[in-house]
């Protein structure tokens, strides 16, 4: 975070010099002064090299994020062979978050469109507790791998409060399916309005609380930087009593078989390419591919109440 920030930070330096620059090439020209008119494009042709690559290197993994990703692929530990014991992983998010004393932790790269701001309470990151949750719908794009790790998008997702879901977050996914295949006649019909902390009715939850909300997804916290699935469960923090605003916890908090898991890491799909002994005419295995984008949620101020919402 802070090598973007300085990188950004030379992008705004270098793009008023461009400025600067270019207004005197116009003045050389002008008063048709060829050592002005050398020296001012010089000037400006390399401020604007300077923009656009750190422009780009602001935008792309840095060396360090770079090094996990190659590890998820490397280490043994990201690669499941058995059951998950859920509760015990999110505990051990919970305990690396808490660990961490940067008081920047998990923030987000400001969101460039209209309605975000209500969505970005960072007190929640202090105050937040951390929960499983699962995606009921999300814009396209983010399924998709970019170089771009720092954008920001509007997703819907549905957490549950109760200690019951840190055994079985997989109860938040079929909550979200119901939701979105019910999304014709729910809250999430009217893709112009953005919602928070809407609790849904105990008929639809097994007796337990569950909230669904929009919140703020920051490709950099995510493992690739990418949604993996349809309805994908990763952990978030939020204080719904307290906060509109939730978000996702950052990858490098997770423990290694959720990240396993969240990408569909199996032993059996990844063999050790060092064992000798492996059949070298076995298939090629891979990731599973990225799903396709869901139906975009648009970006605007509007938002639902907070009322309780009934499966029909």
């Amino acid at each position: 975070m802070k090598r973007r920030v300085f990188l950004l930070t030379i992008v705004k330096i270098a793009a008023i010099i461009l400025w600067c620059g270019v207004m005197a090439l116009y003045w050389g020209i002008t008063k048709k002064i060829t050592a002005v008119i050398v020296v001012s494009s010089a000037v400006a042709l390399s401020a604007l090299f300077v923009v656009v690559l750190c422009a780009a290197l602001a935008a792309s993994p840095e060396k360090s994020v770079k090094m996990r990703w190659m590890n998820y692929y490397l280490s043994d530990e990201y690669h499941i062979s058995g059951d998950i014991y859920y509760a015990a992983e999110i505990e051990r998010v919970r305990r690396n978050y808490a660990e961490d004393t940067d008081p920047d932790r998990n923030l987000i790269a400001k969101p460039n469109f209209a309605g975000a701001k209500p969505f970005c309470d960072f007190s929640v990151l202090k105050s937040g507790k951390i929960y499983y949750a699962s995606l009921i719908e999300a814009n396209g794009e983010i399924f998709d791998f970019s170089h771009n790790i720092h954008k920001v998008y509007p997703i819907a997702v549905v957490y549950g409060t109760d200690e019951y879901f840190d055994s079985d977050p997989a109860a938040l996914k079929e909550i979200a399916e119901k939701l979105f295949a019910d999304r014709a006649r729910n809250f999430l019909k009217d893709e112009t309005k953005y919602f928070s902390n809407i609790k849904l009715s105990k008929d639809l939850t097994g007796g337990r609380e569950v909230y669904a909300t929009i919140i703020m997804a920051y490709r950099y916290h995510l493992p690739f930087a990418v949604l993996e699935g349809d309805h994908s469960v990763f952990p978030i923090i939020a204080d719904p009593k307290n906060s509109r605003s939730a978000f996702i916890v950052d990858c490098k908090y997770w423990s290694p078989p959720l990240i396993g898991e969240y990408l569909g890491l199996k032993d059996e799909e990844y063999p050790d390419p060092f064992d000798e002994e492996e059949d070298k005419d076995d298939g090629d295995d891979g990731q599973e591919d990225i799903c396709d984008g869901q139906e975009d949620l648009t970006e605007n101020t509007e938002e639902c109440n907070t009322e309780e919402y009934t499966d029909r």
